[in-house]
């Protein structure tokens, strides 16, 4: 199967978490009629970011229920969801000549609710990563926490994270969403441990690959 990948802003997102359903309605028709003729070419959505394939694969039919856009949710996929389908179809390399060693994975919470399971997990526990799953919210919310008197409230909310992040020793922290990322950093006060990573730079770096 053919695979395009794209990135779905993440402020159409955000559009959406603040109540804009006019505005997203918009997007949603606009997005579909954009894939479609890749669809119909036999391609596959793959977005590597939770919120925006959530909003793909659920939000966009809600709020457009057509025949095409079921098409265009049932061809979305997160992009480690479809790396796994590509190891079961025997279509991936599992020659990866550097470890990541331990890993802090945070799973955010618009991918645990996808129901696809751990597949960004998997995947990097393919690359011989041991793998510590922490199924806790980085408390970032969409754009709540963006807002200045709500941000150390969404401090507050993410030290559970953070707490299994600190309580053991690890060689690098993941998370799927930049936004989650980038408030475990602030929470961590990265360095000393480097900036989280998404899972599909983890794997990359597995692979040898330049940055």
């Amino acid at each position: 199967m053919a695979l395009r990948w794209w990135f779905h802003p993440i402020s159409n997102a955000v559009r959406f978490d603040l109540g804009d359903t006019g505005g997203m309605q918009l997007i949603a028709e606009a997005q579909c009629q954009q894939f479609l003729p890749y669809i119909d070419e036999g391609y596959d959505i793959v977005i590597p970011a939770p919120s925006c394939s959530l909003m793909f694969k659920r939000e966009f039919p809600y709020l457009k229920p057509s025949s095409e856009m079921t098409r265009l949710a049932e061809r979305t996929y997160d992009v480690c969801e479809y790396l796994m389908r590509m190891k079961r179809e025997n279509n991936l390399s599992l020659d990866f000549p550097q470890n990541p060693g331990r890993v802090a994975y945070q799973i955010p919470c618009h991918l645990r609710d996808q129901n696809i399971g751990f597949k960004s997990k998997d995947v990097m526990e393919l690359t011989g990563a041991k793998v510590h799953l922490i199924e806790k919210c980085s408390g970032h919310d969409g754009a709540w926490s963006a807002k200045k008197e709500f941000f150390d409230m969404s401090m507050k909310i993410a030290k559970k994270a953070v707490r299994e992040i600190k309580d053991e020793k690890f060689d690098v922290v993941a998370s799927d969403c930049p936004l989650s990322a980038l408030q475990l950093d602030q929470a961590l006060d990265a360095p000393p441990l480097r900036p989280a990573l998404h899972p599909i730079q983890i794997v990359r770096n597995a692979y040898g690959l330049p940055s």
